[in-house]
């Protein structure tokens, strides 16, 4: 995992969706000072953080780890037909 994308990744959703790292520790349990470590880009989250605040901040885990981009989004509507678009995260 590229830390600095994941950093990039994680400030650019965040600053999309009015998140602060305030908000997000409170989202996801996980110390300011240590999302901090996460945003300054020279630190590695362990697995259950990167999925706790990809929840939080609505973008893929694996978009997350990977710094984002365009992704291919499949999914079921409500009445069972196959949707499928591109997201930006």
């Amino acid at each position: 995992m590229d830390t600095k994308a994941f950093a990039e990744c994680m400030k650019r959703n965040m600053d999309k969706q009015g998140i602060t790292i305030e908000d997000l520790s409170k989202m996801t349990e996980i110390p300011v000072s240590r999302l901090e470590e996460y945003q300054s880009g020279d630190f590695k989250a362990k697995s259950t953080e990167i999925y706790a605040i990809s929840a939080a901040i609505k973008v893929p885990p694996m978009a997350l780890m990977h710094g984002g981009g365009l992704v291919h989004i499949s999914e079921l509507d409500e009445n069972g037909h196959r949707v499928c678009r591109w997201e930006e995260y």
